[in-house]
């Protein structure tokens, strides 16, 4: 008797079927892998963008996943710069990306154009938490984040802001930036 409790034989096929099953037939985004990417996600873990380059190869070499990435980490590192009623905006905008992104792309088996996903998930989170209360106060914390190439993301993030509210933003950042 094998250690299965069966025949030697026995035991030795059904562990090579157990075998083969584990290397031919598990898919490679395991049940655990969604899980813990939703996890990052939901808490705001730039880990999240690691889980999309996984599950979409081609992500990482867009602009836009390298934005997504970036605002990620930056809007954690400038996080302390934002002031005390803005640090909610902040947090919940970046999670509410990564929670678009999720669900947009939990279909998504292969490499598509997910570019303008990236930039409709930041324009409608934004928009949603309210940017135009937090854009003026958090106008130095929020140009950091975005850099120099990205900062129409932010405008475009409120054009549905009152104009004044906007126009300011606009003529200090081409002040800011020598335009």
């Amino acid at each position: 008797m094998g250690s299965c409790g069966q025949p030697l034989a026995l035991c030795g096929t059904i562990s090579l079927i157990i075998l083969v099953s584990l290397l031919c037939c598990t898919d490679s985004k395991s049940t655990a892998r969604p899980s813990l990417c939703q996890y990052h996600a939901s808490s705001g873990d730039c880990s999240f963008y690691h889980c999309l380059d996984v599950k979409l190869s081609c992500l990482r070499h867009t602009f836009e996943h390298r934005l997504a990435h970036r605002f990620c980490h930056r809007m954690h590192a400038h996080f302390d710069e934002f002031t005390a009623e803005k640090k909610h905006w902040a947090d919940r905008t970046n999670k509410c990306v990564m929670r678009q992104l999720s669900k947009e792309t939990a279909s998504m088996d292969a490499c598509r154009d997910v570019s303008s996903l990236v930039r409709q998930a930041f324009h409608t989170c934004a928009a949603k938490e309210d940017i135009c209360t937090a854009l003026w106060e958090n106008r130095q914390p929020l140009l950091d984040i975005m850099t120099e190439k990205s900062w129409l993301s932010i405008v475009q993030a409120a054009k549905h802001c009152p104009r004044h509210v906007v126009n300011r933003f606009i003529f200090w950042t081409l002040e800011k930036l020598n335009v």
